[in-house]
């Protein structure tokens, strides 16, 4: 299993050979994936309500 961060989100197939690998079990490539984990998230978010209200989820009741 590869834990080079750009593989992991998909931006680079280097299958840990590149220049560029760094792992995400590094402190640096933890705290990256975090980062990456947090955007991602609030990118999605207006996505999230829209489908949610698209198909009736209207919240707890």
């Amino acid at each position: 299993m590869y834990d080079c961060l750009w593989s992991v989100i998909d931006f680079c197939e280097c299958e840990n050979k590149c220049s560029k690998y760094l792992s995400t079990n590094s402190d640096e490539g933890f705290e990256l994936m975090q980062l990456w984990g947090y955007k991602v998230c609030k990118a999605l978010e207006p996505l999230r309500k829209e489908f949610a209200k698209e198909n009736g989820f209207k919240g707890e009741e």
